[in-house]
């Protein structure tokens, strides 16, 4: 059976560990959940921001 998960260790500073283990907590979710969204977000950030490359300036300006 393929595995549906990798496995990350990654360091964090002592007050953003803190952090996190605050909104886990709160939002009664894991670590694990809350660095998935986190990261979720962030790739979904990087993939719009890269959007505007995708069409042609004057097609922009012809729309607008």
């Amino acid at each position: 059976m393929a595995r549906t998960r990798t496995a990350l260790c990654i360091s964090l500073p002592p007050e953003m560990a803190e952090e996190l283990d605050t909104i886990a907590t709160e939002e009664d979710r894991s670590r694990s959940e809350v660095v998935r969204e986190g990261l979720r977000d962030y790739c979904k950030a990087r993939r719009l921001a890269d959007l505007p490359d995708l069409v042609p300036e004057t097609h922009c300006r012809e729309a607008g």
